[in-house]
């Protein structure tokens, strides 16, 4: 921590400068997020119409509300984790974990479209 103490201006233009930049990061991060998370909301929907609406007989599941549970439980559910003095990720590893999990979200599509159509007809 600085030991520094800022005068009114210095402060005002950290702010002025620093609120902007933590809005256009959130909006970046929206941007590239958001397609994913529907994607993956999606491929629950499809997952949900082909398993638990004929043999649990429950009632399918809007794309919307799919994507407003994942939300939910994601605040609660953390798939990080965290070991002292690793070295951070730079963006290159953080894109090839999404891909990671992309291709797993599809993997686990391919598998459900084939156990709903060839297994269970």
């Amino acid at each position: 921590m600085r030991d520094e103490k800022y005068t009114l201006w210095e402060a005002a233009g950290l702010f002025v400068v620093g609120v902007p930049v933590v809005l256009l990061t959130v909006a970046v991060l929206a941007v590239i997020g958001l397609p994913f998370s529907i994607l993956l909301a999606w491929i629950r929907v499809q997952l949900w119409n082909w398993f638990a609406v004929p043999y649990l007989h429950l009632p399918p599941i809007p794309l919307w509300a799919m994507f407003g549970l994942s939300v939910f439980i994601g605040t609660f559910i953390s798939t990080k984790a965290t070991v002292k003095d690793a070295p951070k990720p730079d963006w290159k590893d953080e894109g090839k974990a999404l891909l990671f999990n992309v291709f797993g979200w599809l993997i686990a599509l391919g598998i459900g479209y084939a156990i709903h159509t060839w297994f269970l007809r």
